[in-house]
């Protein structure tokens, strides 16, 4: 990710809620931001909106909070054009992120950088540059990088990053997963990736296995038709696409 927001894989959103107010409002005694909340739990609120502005304008766009005296009148933008309420999907304004509610997944699909986060255990996962499907891992954030900062479709040299659920050797939660009831220690247990990716474009080199200092290992996966598939059995979450 890091790599991918340096080379400005995402583009900036555009502003969809600038919340301007006077530094009398902000004194005058009362919430101008007119917060609402749903009691989570002791001294835990989860905020669904402030104002006219839902929570869900945060995935869409920019939502900026100025205080000065002088200042043009606060601005909210139309969200229905990236708003899909009735099937809880939530794109942004950049077309390049889509939030599906209704799933529980998050949708990355820039022309370069692509992939998917979320619990997405049984989705198959249709991108410009990469198919991601029978995926038998409940939670997963499986991103591609293409390094040599082309389109992935078009790129020679790709990093997939696969990562799921992780937990200290002997915590334990109670039974709804809701309660860490110990704590446990090291070493750091993760869960290992198993999905199938099939990468679109030219036929593949090779796909080896990175070790998880980022250095590239001689273990080569098996592939066909440009597909492959990962299942922890080397104990890493970083591999390596060659096409040249």
């Amino acid at each position: 990710m890091a790599f991918a927001v340096y080379y400005h894989h995402f583009d900036e959103g555009q502003i969809v809620s600038a919340r301007r107010f006077s530094e009398a409002d902000i004194f005058g005694g009362t919430d101008v931001l007119d917060q609402t909340f749903g009691l989570v739990g002791y001294d835990e609120n989860e905020l669904l909106e402030q104002g006219e502005t839902p929570v869900e304008a945060l995935a869409i766009g920019r939502v900026t909070l100025k205080i000065a005296n002088g200042l043009q009148p606060s601005f909210s933008a139309s969200l229905s054009g990236f708003w899909d309420r009735s099937r809880q999907i939530v794109r942004s304004n950049t077309g390049r992120l889509t939030w599906d509610a209704a799933r529980r997944i998050v949708i990355i699909h820039s022309e370069k950088t692509q992939g998917v986060i979320g619990f997405a255990q049984g989705e198959d996962i249709d991108c410009a540059g990469v198919i991601i499907e029978d995926i038998q891992t409940p939670f997963v954030s499986i991103l591609f990088t293409p390094l040599d900062n082309q389109a992935l479709i078009e790129s020679h040299h790709i990093l997939v990053t696969a990562m799921a659920q992780d937990k200290q050797l002997g915590a334990h939660y109670n039974e709804s997963g809701t309660e860490l009831l110990e704590t446990g220690g090291p070493p750091l247990l993760l869960e290992p990736v198993q999905a199938t990716i099939t990468m679109k474009g030219e036929p593949l080199q090779r796909v080896r296995v990175v070790d998880v200092y980022g250095v590239p290992t001689e273990k080569v996966l098996d592939s066909t038709d440009n597909t492959f598939r990962i299942d922890g059995r080397f104990k890493t979450y970083y591999y390596e696409i060659r096409r040249d």
